[in-house]
């Protein structure tokens, strides 16, 4: 070989030196196999490993370092965005809650320097109107809700006092004043030459007309320049304000101004107000035409629906009344944003408690009274409506006793008095002629139309501008009963010189002109008034089972039995009917049907005595003595006609010698 050939070839290592080298570059293997085979005769292996062990020892220390730093990191990040997050939240509220605000901000007024040295200052003044302002709101009672006021104040009301320098108060001052609708209140007074005082205010941009006080008397001032700010930010309210202090023509002055408004709203709460305002004085005609103009604009405003039906219902035209009462109950369920919510729950409950009484449901009219009170407890308290109320349950249950317990336990205040006696005088005609006393509906009836004559000429003498509704009320309202009275009494031409002069289109009238007819021994006539009261308000069961009565005396039991059906229709919860259709049934030979009807009608009126008498009869025709003589005892225990009475009484003798 060549030298050249020899100086390439590599060189063999021996085999006990290739053993000996690691087969791995990491230094912790090698290290640790060199421990494992022993040979670590000078403990570098180990040496390595121990420093190793310290390295990952610190790397897992750094590792955690950088972690905790990593999730402070992050909850820093989130709390920022939170903290950006809620402050953006914070400033929209507030940008919100000042856009909403309805105050009413007061300046301090200028006053004369004279004024100020006596303490009367801007701020006083301020503040003096002020409290007039929120005192003439909180007499100011009105369906409409608050929020439907363009300038409503939602009771928020203050004076402004600047301060100097800067504050949160002031920079939320300025929020509310650029971004909602606060009314800011302003003004001046001045001193004349003759020492009186003359204010103007200001509401906004608009200013009212000075007004001027006696003998500078600074409290009449400011009555009068708080009115003018009240009739320049809350018209409507302004009216409403000035009916309850008796200032009639003002009212009827600042409505009849507030139709003519450009906005809409304004415009059909002014025709409601009117309506309202009319039939407060009687003239029934411009009530109806205002309440129709209010429902031209809104066809479902619910107190012009409601006036309506009181309006109606002042004439006596009941079917039209429950009509608009259903229809303004209908309209304040659907949709009541738009009224104050007592006064609307006040107006339901007063339409469903004449509705149920009308149409002889007790239970109803109980429980619609008993919302009635819980809304509106002022409303219901007076001894006058309690004894009204327990009057027409007496009424409906044919239990005058328990009734006159009740109203006899009521506190009866001066005021209320003579309201009080007329509901009494009117519940004493009431049971006379349920229990046909014809000594006390004759003299019962003449006293009640003595308390209403005292009624008028006291109005004629103290209140001329009532005359008008109380010319309207008397014939509507109380000549029916009394009339009715006046002929059980046996006085039969003053019965009919009354009913004459009441109108043909009242209901109640003309059921009363059947009556005074079917009394008086004239059973066609009384059956034409009835039929004809059917014709104007057949909705309303009363006609239909004073004519199935008629029909029944007259011996035509399946006349009257489809009458007494058709008041049920009519009133399905009114028992009267009921007990007719037991009594067209016993006539007509059907007694075993009669005793499913009378048990029936015993649900509803539990405590009338001409009830059980009835039932008691009819158990006996079939035989039944011992559960015929229990009925009588029943009915011997309950109010009676001195007719009836006597049936008891022999019954209660029959049944006995028969069981």
């Amino acid at each position: 070989m060549t030298e050249e050939t020899l100086a390439r070839r590599p060189r063999r290592r021996s085999a006990s030196r290739l053993d000996e080298m690691p087969d791995t570059p990491d230094a912790v293997e090698i290290a640790m196999k060199a421990i494992a085979t022993g040979a670590d005769q000078h403990a570098s292996a180990r040496a390595v490993l121990e420093k190793h062990a310290v390295l990952l020892d610190v790397q897992s220390r750094r590792e955690q370092e950088e972690w905790a730093l990593l999730r402070l990191q992050r909850l820093t990040r989130w709390l920022f965005i939170g903290a950006a997050a809620v402050l953006l939240l914070g400033l929209a509220a507030a940008l919100w809650a000042a856009s909403q605000s309805r105050s009413l901000i007061v300046e301090p007024f200028s006053v004369p320097p004279a004024l100020a040295e006596r303490g009367v200052t801007g701020e006083v003044v301020a503040a003096r109107v002020l409290d007039r302002l929120a005192e003439m709101q909180g007499q100011t009672n009105s369906i409409r809700a608050e929020s439907s006021y363009s300038s409503n104040w939602q009771d928020n009301v203050e004076v402004n006092v600047l301060d100097a320098g800067f504050s949160i108060g002031e920079v939320w001052r300025a929020l509310r004043q650029s971004l909602g609708k606060e009314t800011r209140i302003s003004g001046e007074i001045v001193t004349g030459q003759d020492g009186t005082l003359t204010m103007t205010t200001r509401a906004g941009v608009l200013s009212s007309a000075p007004v001027t006080s006696d003998n500078g008397d600074l409290e009449q001032l400011v009555r009068l320049g708080a009115e003018r700010v009240y009739a320049v930010t809350q018209p409507y309210r302004y009216a409403i304000f000035l009916q309850g202090e008796g200032r009639y023509a003002e009212s009827e002055a600042a409505l009849i101004a507030l139709t003519r408004a450009a906005d809409p709203l304004e415009r059909r709460w002014a025709f409601n107000g009117l309506s309202v305002f009319h039939r407060s004085r009687g003239d029934i005609d411009a009530a109806i035409f205002n309440a129709r103009q209010a429902l031209e604009l809104d066809p479902r405003m619910v107190p012009a629906l409601r006036n309506l039906g009181n309006a109606y219902l002042a004439l006596g035209r009941e079917e039209r009344t429950l009509g608009y009462y259903r229809a303004s109950m209908s309209s304040w369920r659907r949709d009541g944003s738009g009224y104050n919510p007592i006064e609307g729950a006040t107006n339901d409950a007063i339409s469903r408690v004449w509705i149920a009484y009308r149409l002889g449901d007790m239970d109803g009219f109980a429980a619609a009274f008993g919302d009635l009170r819980a809304v509106a407890p002022d409303r219901a308290a007076p001894a006058p409506m309690m004894a009204s109320y327990e009057s027409t349950i007496a009424m409906l249950a044919h239990d005058w006793s328990h009734a006159r317990t009740m109203i006899s336990a009521l506190p009866v205040t001066e005021v209320d008095r003579p309201d009080y006696d007329s509901v009494l005088a009117d519940f004493a005609v009431a049971a006379a002629l349920d229990l046909g006393d014809a000594a006390g509906a004759g003299s019962n009836a003449q006293a009640l139309k003595g308390l209403f004559d005292a009624q008028v000429n006291s109005a004629r003498q103290t209140a001329p501008e009532e005359m008008a509704y109380l010319n309207l009320y008397g014939p509507t309202n109380v000549y029916p009963s009394v009339a009715h009275g006046l002929a059980l009494g046996g006085r039969a031409e003053e019965a009919r010189a009354l009913i004459d002069q009441t109108p043909l289109d009242c209901y109640d009238c003309v059921v009363a002109r059947g009556h005074v007819a079917a009394l008086a021994g004239n059973r066609r006539a009384a059956e034409h008034w009835w039929r004809e009261a059917i014709r104007i308000a057949p909705s309303i069961p009363v006609a239909y089972d004073s004519l199935g009565r008629s029909r029944l005396e007259a011996g035509d039991g399946a006349g009257a039995l489809t009458l007494f059906r058709t008041a049920q229709a009519k009133g399905p919860r009114w028992a009267d009917p009921i007990k007719g259709e037991a009594d067209a049934l016993v006539r007509l030979g059907r007694a075993r049907e009669a005793l499913r009807r009378y048990a029936a009608a015993a649900e509803h009126t539990p405590r009338w005595g001409g009830l059980h008498l009835a039932w008691a009869m009819a158990l006996e025709a079939e035989g039944r003595s011992e559960q015929a003589r229990e009925k009588y005892r029943a009915a011997a225990g309950m109010d009676l006609s001195a007719a009836d009475r006597a049936k008891v009484t022999r019954g209660i003798a029959a049944a006995s010698r028969q069981s």
